[in-house]
Order: structure tokens, then C-alpha cells, then sequence
């Protein structure tokens, strides 16, 4: 994949977990993936649990279903950008 996209020129490109068109172009398969969280079992833990369990879901559905799998793809590639490390670190 990286050498096919370095052929094409491509300067930015995210090789992790997350749907971009780029890769289904190259003949990539959507495919389930688990992520296990264990969370210590105090009030502040948990607390933060779920403020970020609220986060995960808000950004997947405005953040990517929304703007990376419908906005995004009539944009001109000069206004596209990968996914921000904020989003990366909330499981993308």
C-alpha cells in the first residue's frame, strides 16, 4: 500500500485503523475490529470513562461518518487532512 501511494505522489497518508478512500481504492476490506477497556473501579475513573466514551461517540458520528465518509470526499485534496491525533487517540 505505501508503495502504491508513494508512486502516486501522495505526501500525507494514514496507515491505522479507520476508513479512507484511498484505501478501499487500493482493495482494502472493512473489517471488525475489539477494543477492550479496563477502567479502575473509583469514582474519578470512572468519571473519565465516561466523558470519553461521550466523546467517542459524538466524534464518530459528526467527526467521521458525517465529514470524512460524505463531506470530505467532493472536497479539493488541498483542503483534506487526516484525521487529527485527538481523534486517532479515541480509537479511529
Amino acid at each position: 500500500m505505501l508503495k502504491a501511494l508513494a508512486n502516486e505522489n501522495v505526501k500525507i497518508f494514514e496507515c491505522g485503523l479507520g476508513y479512507y478512500d484511498y484505501k478501499m481504492k487500493l482493495g482494502a476490506k472493512l473489517g471488525k475490529t475489539f477494543i477492550y477497556r479496563f477502567v479502575a473501579d473509583n469514582l474519578i475513573s470512572l468519571i473519565k470513562h465516561r466523558i470519553f466514551a461521550t466523546e467517542r461517540k459524538i466524534a464518530s458520528i459528526i467527526y467521521h461518518r458525517l465529514w470524512y465518509r460524505r463531506v470530505q470526499s467532493f472536497l479539493p485534496d488541498y483542503l483534506k487532512k487526516p484525521i487529527a491525533q485527538r481523534w486517532i487517540k479515541l480509537d479511529f
